[in-house]
């Protein structure tokens, strides 16, 4: 056979063979994106437990991409990231304790709307005996 002639699966197949290497691409900021968006969305939902979550995965992230980046590319979402999640679970702690000194302003409003409504047979009154607050024998056997 003559050498000029080569059938088609000969070249397919040195197609094939002849595949380029790509270069590995370079570490990206994913992992401080994610973190700072983290961080916001817990800032955002701080009165709900989500913010806790999402505050403790921000923050991971965050530590994760600065111990493995070198460079200073991405740094900045990485400790914003770190700022709004600690940023969120501040403003839970505080909300909660604003909360929790101001619950015994809770049942008198509570009080306040049963009667105020005309509730009276559908929900009991939460009574207050010696500066302590009770809650009827009715209530609890429910």
């Amino acid at each position: 056979m003559n050498e000029d002639y080569m059938f088609e699966d000969e070249t397919i197949h040195e197609e094939k063979t002849d595949i380029p290497h790509y270069p590995q691409p370079e570490p990206g900021i994913g992992l401080a994106v994610a973190s700072f968006i983290l961080g916001i969305i817990s800032l955002v939902f701080f009165i709900s437990f989500i913010n806790v979550f999402s505050a403790i995965t921000a923050v991971v992230l965050a530590i994760i991409f600065l111990v493995n980046q070198k460079e200073r590319q991405g740094r900045v979402f990485a400790i914003f990231g770190i700022i709004t999640a600690v940023a969120s679970v501040i403003c839970l702690i505080v909300s909660l304790f604003a909360v929790s000194l101001n619950i015994n302003h809770v049942i008198p409003l509570y009080n306040d709307f049963i009667t105020t409504y005309g509730l009276e047979d559908e929900y009991n009154y939460i009574e207050m005996e010696d500066g302590v607050y009770h809650i009827p024998e009715e209530l609890e056997q429910q």
